[in-house]
């Protein structure tokens, strides 16, 4: 974001970047967040302090400028924005908001959702309509498959890399389970 852009401009931002769910929750793509006060760095600080200085009247306040202070410690690595926060909340009683700040987990890929995708990748530039197991030598359909990289073969005393290799689903789940 430009820095001609306006305090307003970054606020909009910011909350573009998160989803209001029924329950009245807000989650922020934090990401994208970090990426915002990065590149924002004296918006952040002043985000910061006028949501602190709402939170007197509105205690409710310490939750989005912890949300950009916690963004600001992630993306530079400074920490006294959370510290403004905290001692804000303190200040103010807004504590039992912060308690209600609860991080979701990241939703991870399925398993094997990347070797999915690079095996359709591995397809879509070649014209076959077929090809091996590099496991079992099982054979496989046109977008079937799961591409494996960086594997490495070993006896425990060598160990040979093996490069990248297609496989069934069944020899893919013999590999997961093995690791």
């Amino acid at each position: 974001m430009p820095a001609e852009r306006s305090l307003q401009d970054f606020i909009d931002a910011m909350y573009s970047f998160g989803e209001r769910h029924d329950d009245g929750r807000i989650e922020f793509n934090m990401d994208r967040l970090q990426e915002l006060v990065r590149d924002n760095p004296e918006h952040s600080r002043q985000y910061v302090e006028l949501a602190c200085r709402k939170a007197a009247a509105m205690p409710g306040y310490v939750q989005p400028a912890a949300v950009v202070a916690i963004a600001h410690q992630l993306a530079t690595g400074d920490r006294d924005l959370v510290e403004i926060v905290v001692k804000c909340a303190d200040e103010v009683g807004g504590a039992p908001y912060l308690d209600r700040l609860a991080p979701q987990p990241r939703r991870a890929a399925p398993a094997g959702a990347a070797e999915r995708q690079a095996a359709r990748d591995w397809w879509r530039d070649r014209d076959e309509a077929d090809a091996i197991c590099d496991g079992c030598s099982d054979p496989l359909r046109r977008g079937e498959g799961y591409m494996v990289s960086n594997l490495v073969f070993s006896n425990g005393e060598v160990q040979i890399p093996a490069g990248d290799m297609l496989m069934c689903q069944r020899c893919f789940e013999k590999l997961q389970n093995r690791g």
